[in-house]
């Protein structure tokens, strides 16, 4: 069977899945889970701009901090599901170990994000 670039192994995805329940459970556990409360715990700091058609979000690390850029160019506030999903997304590659670290180290550089997010509740 051939694999595209994209499937991941069960393993990593029991992995994944793991992580994201151990933070839902740590932060929100009496809540729904709150992409930029997220931001905020882990000191992250988002910029919410038009970007044109530049990414839907991305993850860059400067002078030892992380940001989050979200493009506004499609949405009219930064509430809305795709935003959000954005977001989780981009919190995706922080928290994931994987991601964070290379990024961290300058031994992976930015790159931009499109989630292809698409809604019924839009």
């Amino acid at each position: 069977m051939m694999r595209n670039k994209f499937d991941i192994p069960e393993y990593k995805k029991r992995e994944l899945s793991d992580l994201a329940e151990f933070i839902a459970d740590e932060y929100f556990y009496d809540s729904f889970v709150c992409p930029y409360k997220l931001a905020q715990i882990y000191g992250i700091t988002i910029s919410f701009e038009d970007y044109k058609s530049a990414f839907d979000g991305l993850l860059e690390h400067c002078s030892g901090k992380f940001h989050i850029y979200l493009n506004s160019n499609q949405v009219k506030h930064k509430y809305e599901p795709r935003v959000r999903f954005t977001l989780a997304h981009e919190l995706g590659h922080y928290i994931i170990d994987d991601h964070r670290i290379p990024l961290k180290m300058g031994l992976a550089p930015s790159h931009p994000s499109f989630t292809n997010f698409s809604s019924d509740n839009e």
